[in-house]
Order: structure tokens, then sequence, then C-alpha cells
């Protein structure tokens, strides 16, 4: 499939996959939708690229806000050794000042293995909390590897993880572990927009529990076709371009996001969960 026979990209990949597709995006006028990042870099690509989630530097904000108002100031960041590693480090120390405290860096290299040199480097900064910017097997790998070590530290993940599956990757070693979450939890079906994506990956015949996120990429999903009904009957790139700039602030049920003209990045929800070992969250 190219970028000239299609309306619109469903962008669900992360800021390094989808940063490639952005000439072609550019060039064809593609609306490019709902990539799975908070990072600044693909929201800066071109006016074509429509984020429906929060920014890792909001969800940096919740996280460090709430360890410093508990007195948790002594952070440790693990990151990848690439711009947006750094950035996500830069952010955190950005918002330590307020606490009048300078996070510890631990890079790592992207897809690789977690090594004997990156433990030692956490467990000498001695941290209250590690903050890991990373995707899932790297924090597993970083957080088994301390707890085999004897350091049980307090662990906060970005949302970029995926908080089911670093729950499943952790197993029993999930306890005291959190994440930030751009969604509600998947078991919160008091909210209208997640008992309905649950209803219907049911019907679709799937019988697992819906994750995290399964749940973000349903409410995107559910965005870009409000985006098409609005740009009515016969859709092309240009209408769902011009109807998506205008939806303003549309409620999923639950989950509001909010585009403007000279805005597509419409989410900012931030919430907190526990993982737990049986692989739940827990608020």
């Amino acid at each position: 499939m190219t970028a000239q026979n299609v309306v619109a990209l469903f962008g669900y990949a992360s800021s390094t996959l989808s940063i490639p597709a952005m000439p072609a995006v550019a060039e064809h006028k593609v609306p490019f939708f709902a990539p799975f990042t908070g990072a600044d870099t693909i929201r800066k690509q071109n006016d074509y690229v429509y984020t429906v989630r929060a920014t890792y530097a909001d969800e940096i904000q919740k996280i460090v806000n709430f360890w410093g108002n508990l007195g948790s100031t002594k952070v440790t960041v693990l990151h990848y050794d690439d711009a947006v590693g750094k950035q996500n480090f830069e952010t955190v120390a950005r918002v330590l000042e307020k606490f009048n405290r300078k996070p510890v860096s631990v890079p790592i290299k992207r897809n690789a293995e977690v090594t004997d040199a990156n433990v030692r480097d956490v467990i000498a900064s001695d941290p209250n909390v590690l903050v890991v910017t990373t995707l899932y097997a790297p924090a597993a790998q970083m957080v088994k590897k301390l707890k085999a070590a004897g350091r049980g530290y307090m662990v906060t993940s970005l949302s970029f993880a995926g908080a089911s599956q670093l729950a499943k990757a952790l197993g029993p070693d999930a306890t005291g572990v959190s994440v930030a979450l751009t969604v509600p939890t998947p078991g919160k079906q008091s909210i209208p927009v997640v008992k309905e994506c649950a209803d219907a990956r049911t019907t679709a015949g799937n019988k697992d529990v819906m994750s995290v996120t399964a749940l973000e990429s349903c409410i995107a999903a559910k965005v870009l076709v409000e985006g098409m009904r609005r740009a009515g009957k016969d859709v092309t790139r240009a209408s769902l371009q011009k109807a998506l700039a205008s939806v303003g602030r549309y409620d999923t049920g639950g989950y509001v996001v909010e585009f403007k003209p000279n805005f597509h990045h419409g989410g900012s929800y931030v919430g907190m969960a526990l993982l737990r070992p049986n692989g739940e969250l827990r608020d």
C-alpha cells in the first residue's frame, strides 16, 4: 500500500518507525493519524500529523511531581542513548528543578540488552525512584537484574513501555513498579469508551483481557472514524484533513481530544497505575 492510494495512514508505530514515512506523508498530503509516541520529534514533522496521546513531557511532569511531592526527589533516569531518550532525560531534569534536584542519567543502546554496567550505574546512583523511558524489554531486564541484586527501588515507567506488556514480562517482579498511562486502565468499564472498546473486542471474538495498547488504539480509531464521518460521503485526503483539523473538542465517552486548525495534537490525559504480579493494573 502506498500513500497515493490511501485516505489516511493510521500511524500506530513509534516515532523511530514513523519519521521515515514523513516525506511521503507531506508529499501526498496524507493525514498521518495516532502515532504511538509522545516524542516532540513526531509532532514537529508537518501539518498532516495528528496525535491522540499526551506527550512524554506531560507524562514526565506527572511522574516527577507525584514522587517529588512525596519527598522522593533522588531520581535516576534509564533512557535510550539517542535524541528522544536524551530529550526525555532533559525533561526530567527540567521538572526536577522545582525540587532543587538533578537526576542521574543511565543511557542504554536501543535494541540492545541491558548490561551489567548499566545495572551498576543505577545501583551507584542509589535513587529513591528509577524513571524508565524505554520499551518494556529493557525495562523488565533492568528491574529483574536490580531485584536479583537485592535492590528493590521504586520504578516508574513512561507509557511507551506498554503497561500490559511490561506487567506480563515482569510477572512476580512487577511489585513496586508503576506506569504512566495515556488512557484509563482497561478495567475501568464505568467509563463509556472503555466499555465500548471492551464490548467491541468481545464481539470480534477476542477472549483475552483488553490491554492498555488495545484500548488506546481503539480510542484512536474512534476519533479517526469521527473525522471520516465529518468529512462527508466521499472521503478524500483533503476532506479528511479539513474535517480532522476542525473537530474541536470531541468526547469519545470519557476521553476527550481537541483538534484545532493550527494544532493537531489533541490528547492530554495522563494517569498512573501500579502493576500487579497477575498482570492487572491498579489505579
